[in-house]
């Protein structure tokens, strides 16, 4: 409901109120990070992993989390508001959402992410945005395109269960369930993208391109995940290393938005050239809507390439598509992946 506001004339008396906007979305925010903040600090501790392994006490948290029951009792009450606890009796329980995507012993454990996302590089430098918009450049001391950024470790081993979730549908989109595929995972990261189309495809071989501190990572998941007997790495820049070939699949996980559209294009002729004759080229990418209004994700992360990377940006569908119709492609398809922000883009 809209609040009452007194407001006050120009000789500073106090006027007649007057009905306003609800201030709650300008103070929601505000206190945004406060949120984020807090979730953080529950990952950092276990807390949910705790709570499902029967620490369900504000005494028995601290005790597990090696925490003080002031601290414990601050951060999960603050939990049950934001849903991702329940509490009665003064015993917590975790909710449905907490339960399957904020334990660490669990597969899809997603919530390990957040030492990505709230890192406090990336917090400081939200800090920074008027910054960043005066000055059209990165406010980081080493962005996205800096080699072998240790952040892009932390990425690539904390997004492996987003990775795999958003992948699931990847072999029947790109019909790549045939023996023996040669794959490509181009800034594979957690490499959960090139592992599944890898378990697809029996005899397949997987190469990862990434910087080899990343790569590496990718490279332990899939022997973590059963095709690592499979998978080689390529390491470097894919900007600058040959790529190699002929694949019969590149896929290329959120890559795209960290350059700017002459970039981009150099980018999907070099996944052209690698490709097989039939092969197919798929990337993950945060797509905005085509008046650029609606889609609060793919905007909010066009903010976020403002403050990390040189010229990047959150790209439309229309933009993709000419990206890649200029990198040598014929026809370019989008494929939505349900709840998850990132679509597949599809060139052949």
């Amino acid at each position: 409901m809209p609040c009452l506001a007194a407001t006050y004339n120009e000789r500073g008396s106090m006027s007649q109120p007057m009905n306003m906007p609800d201030p709650g979305p300008v103070m929601q925010m505000m206190t945004a990070f406060w949120a984020s903040g807090t979730f953080r600090g529950a990952v950092d501790l276990d807390l949910f992993t705790h709570v499902s392994h029967g620490a369900d006490t504000v005494e028995k948290l601290a005790v597990a989390t090696r925490a003080t029951p002031r601290g414990i009792r601050a951060i999960a009450d603050a939990l049950v508001a934001l849903g991702f606890l329940t509490k009665d009796a003064g015993r917590y329980a975790n909710t449905p959402v907490a339960a399957t995507w904020a334990c660490s012993d669990k597969p899809t454990f997603l919530a390990g992410f957040s030492k990505f996302l709230n890192d406090s590089r990336f917090t400081e430098a939200f800090g920074r945005v008027a910054e960043a918009a005066r000055e059209g450049k990165s406010v980081f001391d080493k962005d996205a395109e800096s080699p072998e950024n240790p952040l892009w470790v932390t990425f690539a081993q904390s997004s492996l269960p987003m990775a795999l979730g958003g992948a699931m549908p990847l072999p029947d989109i790109l019909q790549s369930r045939r023996p023996g595929l040669r794959i490509l995972d181009v800034a594979a990261g957690s490499g959960g993208y090139g592992i599944t189309l890898a378990q697809a495809s029996t005899g397949s071989k997987l190469t990862f391109l990434d910087w080899a501190n990343v790569a590496a990572v990718s490279k332990r998941h899939a022997d973590l995940l059963g095709v690592g007997d499979r998978a080689s790495i390529l390491p470097g820049s894919a900007l600058d290393v040959d790529w190699g070939g002929p694949y019969d699949v590149v896929v290329m996980g959120n890559f795209f938005h960290h350059f700017d559209m002459p970039t981009c294009v150099s980018i999907a002729g070099k996944a052209k050239k690698a490709l097989a004759p039939g092969g197919v080229f798929a990337t993950a990418e945060f797509v905005a809507d085509e008046e650029r209004k609606a889609a609060s994700m793919p905007l909010l992360f066009s903010v976020a390439m403002l403050l990390w990377s040189t010229g990047g940006a959150a790209y439309t569908f229309s933009e993709l598509s000419k990206i890649l119709r200029d990198g040598g492609f014929a026809e370019v398809t989008h494929h939505a992946m349900g709840d998850n922000p990132s679509s597949w883009v599809v060139a052949r």
